[in-house]
């Protein structure tokens, strides 16, 4: 679903000096895979994510990426805040012509899966932060896309609910096809060991600038899976210290 081949990105410097942000890089994910980024703040993580979702363009190497323009999910607020949840929720579906009743089945729909169903009509500045998310997971999900980019997006919340979302994630990622071929590829960038063994079925860890991949841990525990119990097993504890120390 993506592969990126010998890929870099290099920015303008001072006085005509060039800064090379990433690469050459290598990278394939599957078909339906979770994969979650871990690596040092500056390394190139949401460059990466960028370029896949064809926010930027490469300066070298290859990038395939499936057939549909990725969703993106940001890390902080990206709620429209002149639109209701429901708005919010329905905007990528209004964008694509999806006749009216169409929309307002697939809205209702992901709003119950996210819990917000009573807070349609609510406004992003009447919600938490916590909320904020909720209504981007829905609204990315609405769009139905073959790939999912996460640059963070709980990077901000408080523990519990950070934990809370992270559950939300897996319940609506596991449950959205029975197969795994069918569904949705996520490329998910986290700064926290935890939450990438939570989530992912791999985990890469990244160099610092220009980042590369310099460590691929596959995860070992079953789907579907329950992040809080999933932290009492010795084998987590391990392979959270083996990443520590990749970073390190």
């Amino acid at each position: 679903m993506i592969v990126a081949q010998q890929l870099t990105k290099t920015f303008p410097g001072p006085e005509g000096a060039t800064i090379r942000a990433l690469g050459p890089l290598d990278l394939q994910v599957a078909p339906g895979e979770f994969v979650c980024i871990v690596g040092p703040s500056g390394c190139g993580k949401s460059t990466l994510l960028r370029l896949i979702a064809g926010l930027e363009q490469p300066t070298g190497g290859a990038l395939s990426v499936g057939s549909q323009t990725p969703v993106m999910v940001f890390q902080g607020d990206s709620t429209f805040p002149w639109l209701t949840v429901y708005g919010n929720v329905e905007y990528p579906l209004k964008l694509r012509g999806v006749p009216e009743k169409e929309r307002e089945a697939a809205v209702a729909h992901k709003l119950g899966l996210v819990g917000l169903s009573k807070f349609a009509e609510a406004y992003p500045y009447q919600l938490s932060g916590g909320m904020k998310q909720r209504v981007a997971l829905a609204r990315a999900w609405v769009a139905d896309p073959e790939i999912l980019l996460m640059d963070e997006p709980f990077g901000a919340l408080d523990e519990q609910t950070r934990m809370a979302l992270q559950h939300e994630l897996l319940r609506l990622w596991e449950g959205s096809q029975a197969s795994r071929a069918a569904r949705k590829t996520v490329l998910f960038v986290t700064h926290s060991i935890d939450e990438a063994l939570s989530l992912g079925d791999r985990v890469l860890v990244m160099s610092g600038a220009p980042g590369r991949i310099i460590k691929e841990v596959h995860v070992p525990f079953a789907r579907p899976r329950d992040a809080i119990q999933l932290k009492r097993d010795p084998l987590f504890g391990e392979l959270a210290y083996d990443l520590w120390q990749a970073l390190k």
